[in-house]
């Protein structure tokens, strides 16, 4: 969409670690990983959002919303 080619992709958790998050971010992690079309860093913490870490950052719903209003 901004014309990034291959974005860097972060997963949204409480933690860097790959073993760190609820669930849903544990089981989302080998998937995100395995697809070879992604450029993926890996977990990322909500100070990346604005750090220019990552292009896009894989969130849940409800974290997606927290975020979205602390902006």
């Amino acid at each position: 969409m901004l014309g990034t080619v291959g974005p860097v992709v972060g997963l949204m958790s409480i933690g860097e670690e790959e073993a760190k998050g609820n669930d849903l971010t544990k089981e989302a992690f080998p998937l995100l990983r395995e697809m070879s079309s992604l450029n993926f860093m890996g977990n990322v913490e909500g100070r990346d959002v604005f750090s220019g870490a990552v292009d896009v950052i894989v969130t849940d719903g409800f974290t997606g919303n927290v975020d979205a209003q602390a902006f």
